[in-house]
């Protein structure tokens, strides 16, 4: 079973998704509605993959990847 963190600023997409992933029996250990909370969870999460909106309310979906990218490289 693989841990999911879904990261979308509409709440009806995350739990959408969240169904799907759900149903398909994936854990779904997180549900970010913004880059700074997406950050800040996956740290605490330690997801293996990270379903991400490419543009959410208070970033640009690249620049949050970046981010992310950094943590994990470091």
């Amino acid at each position: 079973m693989a841990k999911v963190l879904i990261a979308d600023s509409v709440a009806f997409e995350r739990i959408s998704l969240k169904d799907i992933f759900t149903k398909l029996g994936q854990d779904v250990v997180g549900e970010a509605s913004n880059g700074n909370d997406l950050i800040k969870m996956y740290a605490s999460t330690n997801p293996d993959y990270v379903i991400m909106d490419i543009a959410m309310s208070d970033a640009e979906g690249l620049s949050i990847l970046k981010n992310l990218l950094k943590k994990i490289i470091q």
